[in-house]
């Protein structure tokens, strides 16, 4: 295969693609497959704070944990739009809606004063897929591609521990098989 880089192009005889939802202007396999969502956070300065540990809430969709005793960062909330963030993909551009919820929230649930300042705030795109699982192997046609995507905005040691299981087999190592649930293939 040939990938074309800003540098030119490389005869590369195995690809693995992990760029997420930026792939559909790339591999036609990815259409109707993924789809960007943007996530916000954001950091207040609270030292009356309740939270102790970090904690994930709504069934892993907004997240809190304690920045030392004077801040707390928190996110999520993107249920505060119609739309649920769904096909954002300006990470400079911030809804006001969510923001408000994830004060709310800390407000509510975890004692953050309601003078507590936002220090920062962000957001990141993060590739969502059809039906909520990774895609992980071979793309379906092309043996020399795989794809390694789809991690819906977490969980990350997830996306790790499979990433090495890839490499692992690209090194001719015996490894545990990728669950089906996973498997690239399961599209069709």
């Amino acid at each position: 295969d040939l990938v074309q880089t800003s540098h030119g192009k490389i005869q590369a005889e195995l690809v693995i693609h992990t760029a997420g939802w930026s792939l559909v202007g790339s591999l036609p396999w990815a259409n109707e497959k993924l789809y960007p969502v943007r996530v916000q956070h954001l950091c207040q300065r609270s030292q009356g704070h309740t939270l102790v540990e970090p904690m994930v809430l709504q069934y892993g969709h907004s997240w809190a944990r304690p920045l030392g005793p004077d801040a707390i960062l928190s996110g999520g909330c993107r249920w505060a739009t119609p739309h649920l963030e769904v096909g954002e993909t300006n990470e400079e551009c911030l809804s006001e809606a969510v923001q408000e919820r994830i004060i709310a929230r800390s407000q509510a649930l975890f004692s953050v004063e309601p003078s507590a300042p936002v220090t920062h705030h962000w957001a990141q795109i993060t590739t969502h897929t059809c039906d909520g699982l990774p895609f992980v192997g071979a793309i379906p046609g092309s043996a020399r591609q795989l794809v390694c995507t789809g991690w819906n905005g977490r969980p990350w040691s997830m996306a790790l521990a499979l990433g090495e299981l890839v490499a692992a087999g690209i090194l001719g190592e015996d490894t545990d098989p990728i669950p089906a649930c996973m498997n690239s293939y399961r599209m069709i």
